[in-house]
């Protein structure tokens, strides 16, 4: 006797919407694939604590060298500390979370090259969302203890002087999930082009570090060629700096803060169409 199988369409590696039996949530699947990634590698505590003290003691450093920078300029772009401190929190925190659920995703060219990317297809679930939960790096979660704790000071400070009102804080997180919707977009569309191009580790530092590290100072520190990088290119500066100068009183208007999560959306939904369509020409190794 023979098991019906679901319905797929050239191209599509699993089911299309409307077949039959019951829809599984991939949001809730990730996040479970995620987690045994996570428990995993905290079978090994010291590995853990060693990689944590490393990242915090170089996210320290990055600190220490804005700290310098500010020291010797005291406003970069018309900011002043406590304002480029809440935009490096937001701007560095959100990176962080992204490295942490993005698993082998900077593997995706590894993937392709040895083939391995078939055993993905062979998964009853999205092959990118079986690449994101793979191996997340947990030493992530102490790269989010520095950009946080900037950005804490930042808000009491900013709170205290009467910067930052009730509202305005209250948008904040609104910001945080933008910023790392947009990264994971970036993220997404960077990698896709391994379907193409095998090697995209070169490529990736000008699409996914550098324009982040950049993005943590304010835009108006930079000449008008890497401004438009920033925000139309790669526009990682569209869900934080833009609304930030709003928010703080920078310049601007609504419109900076309301299209940040359209901006993040839409991207989003850009780099997953890239994605598939990368992946509709993988053909594997023949291995």
């Amino acid at each position: 006797m023979s098991v019906p199988q679901p319905e797929t369409a050239p191209g599509e590696p699993w089911p299309r919407p409307g077949t039959p039996g019951p829809a599984p949530s991939w949001t809730r699947l990730y996040g479970r694939l995620l987690t045994v990634s996570l428990r995993a590698q905290w079978q090994y505590p010291a590995d853990f604590l060693i990689g944590a003290a490393t990242t915090v003691l170089l996210s320290a450093t990055e600190i220490a060298g804005f700290a310098v920078i500010l020291w010797r300029f005291h406003h970069i772009g018309g900011w002043g500390p406590a304002e480029i401190a809440l935009l490096y929190g937001l701007t560095r925190g959100a990176y962080a979370v992204h490295r942490l659920g993005a698993g082998d995703l900077h593997r995706a060219g590894a993937y392709v090259q040895s083939g391995e990317y078939d055993s993905l297809l062979l998964r009853p679930c999205p092959p990118l969302f079986a690449l994101l939960a793979r191996s997340g790096r947990i030493q992530q979660l102490a790269a989010l203890i520095t950009p946080m704790t900037a950005a804490g000071i930042a808000i009491a400070h900013l709170w205290s002087s009467g910067v930052l009102r009730v509202w305005s804080a209250a948008c904040l997180p609104l910001v945080f999930l933008c910023a790392v919707a947009m990264d994971y977009a970036v993220g997404i569309a960077t990698f896709a082009f391994a379907f193409w191009l095998v090697r995209v580790d070169e490529f990736s530092v000008l699409t996914v570090d550098a324009p982040n590290t950049a993005a943590s100072f304010p835009l108006t520190a930079y000449p008008a060629w890497l401004r438009w990088y920033l925000s139309s290119a790669i526009p990682v500066g569209v869900c934080v700096f833009f609304p930030l100068r709003f928010l703080l009183g920078r310049g601007g208007g609504w419109i900076d803060l309301a299209m940040a999560p359209p901006a993040a959306a839409a991207a989003l939904a850009g780099a997953l169409w890239l994605w598939r369509r990368g992946e509709s020409r993988y053909m594997g190794t023949g291995t």
